[in-house]
């Protein structure tokens, strides 16, 4: 009977997502990678690249300050030692810093956050306690980006072009031609 002999192939899911029959309901998103570790040997290496892009306000949130008490000292030593140690092998690092529009998609999505505490943020004012609250403010992180675009016109890198923005104009670590 070829029903009888194909019915291990015959589920309604494949196995691979399968439990006892029905769609396996992950609760997390890695749940969803453990099933696929029988198809594919996860690599641990960095694959080798001449640039790395950075999205501006993620690199911040997972780079926040730890050491520092002012906004000066933070993007002055430890977000630059942190760029300084990815550009050690690539040739170009660009960050993207975003302009926060009112009238945007992401406008909304910020808003459903909730609105973060505002301060100044200058080189020698004190780091807010609560940094992901600070970062939910657009005014606070347009001031920081600007900070830090600044900052990576000052990073001493031999090899590598450090590429940032700020309010639309390019800024860099080394002189482009025109």
């Amino acid at each position: 009977d070829l029903d009888n002999f194909f019915a291990h192939e015959n589920h309604f899911f494949p196995e691979a997502i399968a439990e006892y029959g029905k769609l396996r309901k992950c609760t997390t998103k890695s749940d969803y990678l453990d099933c696929l570790d029988v198809y594919f040997k996860p690599s641990f290496e960095s694959p080798v690249v001449d640039m790395k892009v950075f999205h501006g306000a993620v690199f911040v949130n997972a780079n926040a300050p730890r050491f520092s008490s002012t906004y000066g000292a933070y993007c002055r030593s430890e977000l630059n030692e942190k760029i300084r140690k990815m550009a050690q092998n690539v040739s170009r690092i660009d960050l993207v810093l975003y302009i926060y529009k009112d009238n945007s998609l992401r406008a909304q999505t910020r808003q459903d956050r909730g609105k973060g505490y505002r301060i100044v943020v200058r080189e020698n004012t004190t780091i807010y306690k609560d940094f992901k609250e600070f970062m939910r403010d657009d005014a606070n992180k347009i001031e920081l980006f600007e900070m830090i675009s600044e900052n990576i016109k000052n990073i001493d890198t031999n090899h590598c072009s450090i590429v940032s923005t700020i309010q639309g104009q390019i800024v860099s670590n080394k002189q482009f031609d025109s």
